[in-house]
């Protein structure tokens, strides 16, 4: 090798021989910066055509990229890699074949890897500071405004600075405050809200008899963190404080590096209960790669949104330094859904912010809440939204990853905001007998293959219904799969069977049909002319027919359904309804308009005699009004519009309106 290797733990550099060779050209450096990380692995050319336009590339990315190869070769040859094979093609993509301890990088984690399994605490520190000596400065510099890389670094800054607060910790195991104060003092310069790095100091300061400094210090930092995030300290500091307060000069107890917040802990999935959605995963991995970015995940109602979300949460290896944070915003539940300013409230929480330190209004609560997630590289997850309204006033703060989920397609944040969007379809049919294999396993059951795909169909594959059936079929021993098939294929037992009695959410009808609280009139008789006709799918023309309005006033009608996730666009003018979704709305919404549903469950919502106004709850208010104030308020409703008003208006008498 000749002395050759790539230095990333500060400027991106190589080096041979004891000299850098440099790398001309933000491009190649990118390249090279790329290549490296993954080093011995192929790299897909798609991949490096993003990571060096960004996402913008030229028509002739590929092409220049070949010539930015061609030159970073020439430039590892001049560092000493005589051979031309140092960047190899193959598979589709590059591949940088370079020994692995040639990169700093790599170096450094295997160090770190060695410390870990030392039982001598005195090896441990003399690993962990060769370790260090290894950076020069902030990771990946000279990359220009690469987004991703800024990203890396971030992550790597977070090994670096657990390194260097395990070697803290063993300093003062030793006794050698001295050696923790000044090192420390350094990397708060960098890091001021690190409140680790300040507990590290407060007890080196104390343990070195600068008692009255380390009080110093911690109203510094006290004051600190409420100015730049209005927070008070976390407990362990305000702990820390207390014992110095009281003289208690022993202070045993591990200072513990930072974890991830959570306002909600997401429950770990066991491995065996989540299947299938391998491109879904992907695409999170990639869409949540860029800081500053908000994701839209919409889906129908129980494909399984929740659970992918928490799956993925589970297995990504993306960084996210300043940890993750999951709030159930209630948005499906009639009367539950958050407010905005509660949602800002929930998430400061999160952050340690006491109940007295969160401000009245909702103005207030929701500035505070964007200042600090301005300043934190993190990710949010607020499941469950209503609409737009419930979380827009969190976004423009955003310095991280905040990734939505919603049985709305939330338009306006992909319009006006700039979200990407990940729509969550049903199973297929591959993914849904892998599905129920697994669900399977346990109970060891043989069950008929035929069976399994009839379950399929009855299901619609839904991830949900799919649950429950299995449920029930493992619970009753002495029913076959086909027998459970043959009593689902009763509409008149399907949506009781699919249902516990102890859960809502595992519920059927309830979960289908609780987006039937925010449709207007016209829409809801549209909705159920549609499914007393069991059409597998339909057009526009067929649409129109049924409500006796033209093509243009129907597909009014019909946007407003496909938002909410209850009718499935298959193509310009081409819809379907999923067969489970028809059965909850004809059960809801039987073809006489007066009469009530065959199964009316309390936690389903009622109709206000086939649509109220339930356009007024679409906007800032999140309290459900009853069925009763739905009809009386319908009678003097005004919905301005154009062809909207006009098909509204037209269709109140049916919708059980004077």
């Amino acid at each position: 090798m000749g002395g050759f290797s790539i230095a990333m733990l500060g400027d991106l550099q190589v080096q041979t021989a004891g000299r850098s060779v440099p790398v001309p050209g933000t491009k190649q450096r990118l390249l090279l910066a790329t290549l490296a990380l993954r080093s011995g692995q192929i790299v897909s050319v798609d991949e490096l055509v993003e990571r060096l336009w960004d996402e913008e590339p030229p028509r002739s990315a590929r092409t220049t990229l070949r010539g930015y190869v061609r030159r970073l070769r020439s430039v590892l040859r001049g560092a000493g890699r005589t051979d031309s094979t140092a960047i190899d093609f193959d598979a589709g993509g590059y591949r940088l074949m370079v020994e692995s301890e040639s990169i700093d990088l790599n170096r450094f984690r295997r160090l770190r890897q060695e410390a870990t399994t030392c039982a001598d605490p005195l090896e441990e520190a003399a690993l962990l500071a060769e370790a260090l000596r290894l950076w020069r400065g902030r990771p990946l510099s000279g990359l220009g405004t690469a987004r991703w890389a800024d990203d890396i670094a971030v992550g790597l800054e977070e090994e670096m600075l657990q390194t260097v607060e395990r070697q803290c910790d063993l300093s003062l195991d030793r006794d050698e405050a001295w050696m923790v104060s000044s090192e420390v003092q350094r990397l708060i310069a960098y890091y001021p809200l690190r409140e680790t790095l300040w507990h590290r100091l407060i007890l080196s300061l104390h343990r070195g008899g600068r008692t009255a400094e380390a009080l110093s210090r911690y109203q510094q930092v006290r004051q600190l963190l409420a100015d730049q995030l209005g927070v008070a300290p976390s407990a362990n500091l305000r702990a820390l404080h207390l014992r110095i307060l009281s003289e208690n000069t022993k202070l045993e107890g591990e200072v513990r590096s930072p974890t991830a917040v959570s306002a909600v802990r997401t429950p770990t999935l066991p491995a065996d209960r989540f299947v299938g959605r391998r491109g879904e995963i992907n695409a999170l991995d990639h869409l949540c790669r860029d800081t500053a970015r908000v994701v839209v995940l919409d889906g129908g109602a129980g494909v399984g949104k929740t659970a992918l979300v928490r799956h993925w949460l589970e297995h990504t290896s993306l960084p996210f330094p300043n940890g993750r944070l999951y709030l159930d915003l209630r948005g499906s539940r009639p009367g539950q859904a958050l407010p905005p300013g509660e949602v800002a409230a929930e998430l400061l929480r999160a952050f340690g912010t006491g109940d007295g330190d969160i401000p009245e209004g909702d103005l207030s609560r929701i500035a505070l809440c964007r200042s600090v997630l301005t300043s934190r590289r993190m990710l949010v997850v607020l499941d469950d939204a209503r609409d737009h309204h419930q979380v827009e006033k969190l976004l423009p703060g955003v310095g991280g990853v905040v990734l939505i989920t919603s049985q709305n397609q939330l338009r306006g944040l992909v319009a006006r905001n700039g979200a990407a969007r990940l729509s969550v379809g049903r199973l297929r049919p591959d993914e849904g007998r892998e599905l129920v294999g697994a669900l399977l396993k346990q109970s060891r059951r043989a069950v008929e293959a035929d069976a399994v795909d009839q379950l399929l169909d009855l299901c619609a594959g839904l991830p949900l219904a799919l649950r429950i059936a299995i449920e029930r079929f493992c619970r009753i021993t002495e029913v076959s799969l086909g027998q459970l098939v043959a009593e689902l294929q009763d509409e008149r037992n399907l949506l009781d069977l699919l249902q516990t009695d102890d859960d809502a959410e595992a519920n059927i009808r309830v979960v289908l049909s609780r987006a039937f609280n925010w449709l207007e009139p016209a829409e809801t008789i549209l909705l159920r002319r549609l499914s007393s006709r069991l059409w597998p799918s339909f057009d526009l023309d067929a649409a129109a027919g049924l409500m006796g309005v033209d093509r243009a006033q129907v597909r009014v009608l019909l946007e407003r359904l496909i938002s909410m996730s209850l009718v499935e666009q298959r193509g310009f003018g081409s819809y379907r309804i999923h067969r489970l979704q028809q059965a909850v709305v004809r059960d809801w919404a039987p073809a006489d308009a007066t009469a009530a549903p065959r199964h009316q469950d309390s936690a389903a919502p009622r109709p206000p005699a086939l649509g109220g106004d339930h356009g007024s709850q679409r906007g800032s208010s999140y309290e459900s009004a009853s069925p009763r104030q739905d009809h009386a308020r319908c009678t003097g409703r005004c919905q301005p519009g154009g062809n909207r008003k006009s098909v509204h208006t037209n269709w109140r008498g049916e919708a059980g309106c004077p």
